[in-house]
């Protein structure tokens, strides 16, 4: 029962607080912006997609909504169009919790998978 309280609590004050610094963030000085995940929902695979205008490194990390670590991988990112690709793999269904993290900065969205 308090795993779902703390779900139903998290889901109605966090979803829509989820990108921070208006849906940008800056690697080195310059932003990420145009952040996409498609298909979302999906089943197998999904891709995060985000333009950047300057190359430098950003950790990606997935959470489950109890903040469970379920993928973490440093990324280096070229100037312009980026794409991670995101397989399902052994993960359950449900709405799970991504980071591009920097530094200093970061940006969680969310995906589902079905």
């Amino acid at each position: 029962m308090k795993k779902i309280l703390y779900i139903l609590l998290f889901l109605t004050f966090s979803l829509s607080s989820f990108a921070q610094n208006g849906g940008k963030i800056n690697v080195q000085g310059k932003e990420i912006s145009d952040i996409r995940v498609y298909p979302n929902p999906f089943k197998n695979k999904t891709t995060i997609s985000f333009t950047s205008a300057q190359s430098g490194n950003i950790n990606f990390i997935v959470q489950d909504l109890l903040g469970n670590i379920v993928k973490s991988e440093n990324i280096l990112l070229a100037k312009g169009k980026n794409t991670i690709p995101f397989y399902k793999n052994k993960l359950s269904t449900g709405i799970y919790i991504y980071t591009l993290k920097t530094k200093d900065k970061l940006i969680s969205k969310r995906f589902v998978i079905n």
